[in-house]
């Protein structure tokens, strides 16, 4: 029996020609270690009159280890009355941890599964909204849009009704991402003109090794900021969406980024950019985001790629 679990339900009948006095629930030396309620459907125990199971009746109850059971220990239910053959009746448990269950909100991907591509087999359609044609004309899934609500009866939207919008005053050249909290520069030039540095250049060119540099032993400052970071893989990767053939052209383009009216970044180039995630197998290596296709590849770090700092979260 898991502690902290649902409780079972059991019945105790009698089913002898006399009546069961002095009848008790959770008796014995581990009574603390149950606990013992009333169910939801069922008689429960309302056949007891003055502690009095009469003939051919029964009890009908919830049983539950209690906060005081220890895993891996051996713990016996017991129920006791008089003029019965075979008091008391005995349940022996051992207690057992119980699964973790937790709920982990992960954000939308904006795309759906693709398998099997030909979705015709299982009856989608191009009707069904969320379908498109190939290149092949077979008709795959073409993603959830970013910004979608979900279902009208929902009370509460499942991502933001604008994922990527400009700040406000000191951070209006700044786009803030609600979907993930991060803020990044709107402008992909904002940082070192655009260049590329090395991936060790553009971590210790700060005072604080944990805070990117401006290349000049400075750190770099925009939008009133002056914490930003190379971002980590995942971070980087949340700006992808690998339904689009160009990251680049996806993300520069304020009419194709989003149909909810987000705003655009600008001058995000088609190649690679670093993130601060090393590379287990080989640590010379740090992994990269490459803007074009969208794939993910490790370079040496003496290698010079371009760098888009983040900072935050920083809340919706």
């Amino acid at each position: 029996m898991e502690t902290g679990a649902e409780a079972v339900t059991l019945t105790l009948e009698n089913t002898g020609e006399m009546a069961i006095t002095n009848f008790e629930l959770n008796t014995g030396d581990d009574s603390a270690k149950f606990t013992v309620t009333e169910p939801e459907d069922g008689d429960y125990c309302n056949e007891l009159v003055n502690d009095t199971l009469p003939a051919e009746s029964s009890c009908v109850f919830n049983l539950a280890l209690s906060d005081q059971a220890v895993v891996d220990e051996e713990y016996t239910f017991q129920t006791t009355g008089d003029d019965a053959s075979n008091s008391p009746v005995s349940l022996t448990v051992t207690a057992a941890e119980a699964p973790f269950e937790a709920v982990i909100d992960l954000a939308q991907t904006g795309q759906t599964p693709t398998s099997p591509l030909d979705l015709t087999a299982v009856g989608i359609t191009s009707a069904d909204g969320n379908a498109c044609l190939n290149g092949n004309g077979a008709l795959v899934g073409c993603g959830v849009p970013w910004a979608y609500n979900g279902a009208a009866e929902q009370e509460e939207p499942l991502t933001p009704a604008t994922r990527f919008e400009l700040g406000e005053g000191a951070e209006a050249d700044c786009i803030i991402d609600n979907l993930t909290g991060l803020m990044w520069p709107q402008d992909a030039n904002d940082y070192n003109g655009g260049g590329t540095q090395t991936w060790t250049d553009a971590l210790t060119a700060a005072t604080d090794p944990n805070v990117i540099g401006d290349g000049n032993a400075n750190n770099f400052t925009l939008c009133g900021h002056d914490d930003w970071r190379m971002p980590n893989i995942v971070e980087l990767k949340s700006l992808l969406n690998l339904g689009q053939a160009s990251q680049a052209d996806w993300l520069n383009d304020p009419n194709a980024v989003l149909s909810d009216g987000s705003d655009a970044f600008a001058n995000i180039a088609d190649g690679r950019y670093w993130s601060s995630s090393t590379y287990a197998p080989d640590t010379d290596f740090a992994w990269l985001v490459s803007m074009d296709d969208g794939h993910v590849p490790a370079d040496s770090k003496g290698s010079g790629y371009q760098v888009l700092p983040v900072r935050g979260p920083v809340g919706n």
